[in-house]
């Protein structure tokens, strides 16, 4: 009899971090769904135009010249 075992990837732990952010993946140390920076929505739009400024940067260099969905705000 074989039976089927199925893994999830867990988070490397690191200093307290036990959790994940579910909006930027940023460690955050209790079982909250998001960062303190993304509770708000300033925060949320802070970090998508960190990003969009990242790929730029990366699409001048030739990387990430796919398409790339960004989450929203």
């Amino acid at each position: 009899m074989q039976k089927d075992i199925h893994y999830q990837a867990m988070p490397e732990a690191k200093a307290g971090w036990v959790y994940l952010c579910g909006y930027c993946g940023e460690g955050i140390s209790k079982g909250k769904k998001l960062c303190s920076q993304c509770k708000t929505r300033k925060g949320r739009e802070e970090i998508l135009e960190a990003n969009k400024r990242i790929l730029k940067q990366l699409r001048e260099k030739g990387y990430c010249l796919d398409e790339i969905l960004l989450p929203v705000a």
